[in-house]
């Protein structure tokens, strides 16, 4: 071991001496990958393990190695380096993050979103899974940011997403396409069980409340939906998505905070407005 040890790893020279390398192992898996790759190839090069600070905490190690036989044959050890890259590693995580996820919202942004959705027709391809795809678009949004301000407008985006996840469940995919418009697929789900999600979304949409600064008084907040079935020819997903967007022009004519429903053919049609108690379940059977 060279002076190095110490400032990886913490430990004096003098320290490592004698101790088992296995104790060093967060993951004692990972030694045994290892040393099987090591017998298989007689090197490795940049394996990355979870290694142990002699205060405690993990550290990640990218280790480089290779086997040590003396003139006969004999195995005599394993020389190699060892490099310290948890912060790369950190940073390459901070940076994939910055890639997928919408800053504002925390949700899956745009471009990862559509390749989750592509990844998701597969399913519906392979297994025949239901599955329904919702826009989501704020009523109103631009008077909100032109009358109220930018802020308000974020607080507004915030409150609506806490708000529409609230309503779906842990395998559902929600990501922000732009603006105040938000895609959501419902896997495992068919279109009359997708409307009932619609249903809980705009009435828990509609309990948002904005509060107007220096006016003592609150806005009310809504949404407007469209909404198609996913099917195995939805690739790419932009046959899904100008199905739902015609769903969702009629929803918007028809007076906003409502959802519409487009079939693989046909006109959309408007089943649930947000006063609805019994939505039109058969207006959705009709066109499925």
């Amino acid at each position: 071991m060279g002076p190095g040890v110490e400032r990886v790893f913490g430990y004096r020279q003098a320290e490592v001496y004698g101790m088992p390398v296995a104790n060093a192992y967060v993951i004692p898996a990972q030694r045994t990958q290892l040393w099987a790759r090591l017998r298989k190839y007689g090197e490795i090069n940049n394996r990355i393990v979870k290694l142990r600070h002699k205060d405690g905490h993990a550290l990640d190690i990218a280790i480089t190695a290779k086997m040590i036989f003396d003139d006969t044959g004999h195995f005599q050890g394993v020389e190699g380096l060892l490099r310290d890259v948890t912060e790369e590693l950190r940073l390459r995580r901070e940076l994939q993050i910055l890639a997928t996820i919408d800053n504002l919202t925390g949700l899956l942004n745009r471009r990862t979103f559509l390749e989750q959705a592509n990844q998701a027709v597969g399913i519906v391809s392979r297994y025949r899974e239901p599955m329904v795809f919702l826009i989501v678009d704020i009523d109103n949004f631009k008077e909100i940011n032109d009358n109220l301000g930018h802020l308000l407008g974020d607080e507004a985006i915030r409150k609506i997403v806490a708000a529409g996840r609230s309503c779906l469940r842990e395998n559902d995919i929600f990501g922000r396409l732009g603006g105040d418009e938000f895609g959501i697929i419902l896997r495992q789900c068919e279109p009359t069980e997708a409307l009932q999600i619609c249903q809980r979304i705009l009435a828990r949409v509609r309990e948002v409340r904005i509060r107007l600064r220096g006016k003592g008084a609150d806005t009310h907040m809504s949404v407007s939906l469209g909404v198609t079935p996913v099917c195995r020819t939805d690739r790419p997903f932009a046959r899904a998505l100008a199905r739902a967007d015609r769903a969702l022009y009629l929803a918007k004519s028809s007076g906003r905070c409502c959802c519409a429903y487009q079939a693989l053919e046909g006109s959309p049609v408007l089943p649930l407005q947000a006063a609805d108690s019994n939505p039109d379940l058969g207006a959705i059977r009709d066109h499925v």
